[in-house]
């Protein structure tokens, strides 16, 4: 088999898995629900929960029951940008793949506003002899999105409303309403276009987690692009059946098998509070590579 495919999860999935949910602050008051990239919009009461401003998700991947990889996401309000919410992920290869398909990936997306879309996107890709920086801007007044790769000549696309990319998305299906027979759709930016992102409702069932025996509802989002790990598909996402709706565990299945995204460490600490504006420049965040 080749090395490369024990990787080609989606950043939906390595994200959703991720923490899918850590992503928990209270959003700005207000806000037109024509302009939250998703229909419906999310439960305003749900979003308020949803970035608490100080959250951390810890995950384990495993494929065929081996440890393959670690995914850490982090949600926080930077001090120097009180306004606006960081989404910091970090992927890394773990056991005999440090060695087979060594991964050492950062992710940075900067949301604001009251429905916490993207602003700013860094992709710090590290994997062996691939590295790369790609940077990608949204300006969702205007309707543009540029991206950067490395060196290279800003490519400029057109978008026909507000967007998400595959982290906010990924963070802002937590809070929409999850009934079953009622399908949700989320506007995400990805493969140079749009996708409308078809978002099912499934069972609800007790699920051990590092929480106990709780109840979870299982989300499977229809994939139409790529991503960042190549694959396209449905993956079954778990959050828990509650006003936190913590993603504690991500499956998907992949040319041989499945991946699947265990929860294995948690934190919270609800320190968010609402600033009008800030004097930061939008080229302060997110930080280059290193």
């Amino acid at each position: 088999m080749k090395k490369n495919r024990l990787f080609q999860f989606n950043a939906w999935q390595f994200a959703g898995l991720i923490c899918l949910f850590s992503f928990l602050f209270p959003p700005a008051a207000g806000g037109d629900p024509s302009e939250a990239g998703a229909n419906p919009p999310p439960n305003p009461e749900l979003l308020k929960n949803i970035y608490p401003g100080d959250e951390t998700l810890k995950y384990n991947i495993y494929w065929l029951g081996i440890k393959v990889g670690t995914m850490v996401m982090r949600i926080e309000q930077p001090k120097a940008c009180p306004d606006r919410i960081a989404i910091t992920v970090d992927v890394r290869s773990a056991n005999i793949f440090i060695i087979l398909h060594p991964v050492k990936d950062h992710f940075k997306t900067i949301v604001s506003g009251a429905w916490r879309l993207p602003i700013r996107y860094l992709f710090c890709q590290d994997e062996g002899s691939r590295k790369n920086r790609k940077l990608t801007l949204y300006d969702q007044k205007n309707l543009n999105v540029t991206y950067i790769k490395n060196d290279k000549k800003p490519v400029t696309y057109k978008i026909k409303g507000p967007v998400h990319n595959e982290y906010s998305s990924f963070l802002i299906t937590r809070a929409l309403p999850l009934e079953k027979g009622k399908d949700a759709t989320i506007s995400v930016f990805a493969d140079k276009k749009t996708h409308e992102i078809q978002i099912t409702t499934q069972e609800k069932k007790l699920l051990s987690t590092i929480f106990g025996k709780v109840p979870v509802i299982r989300v499977k989002p229809m994939l139409t692009f790529k991503g960042l790990y190549n694959k396209k598909g449905k993956p079954s996402i778990w959050f828990t059946d509650d006003e936190f709706r913590v993603p504690v565990k991500v499956k998907a299945k992949i040319t041989i098998g499945s991946l699947t995204a265990e929860l294995v460490e948690y934190s919270r600490n609800e320190t968010y509070t609402e600033h009008p504006g800030s004097t930061c420049t939008d080229e302060e965040l997110p930080q280059p590579c290193l």
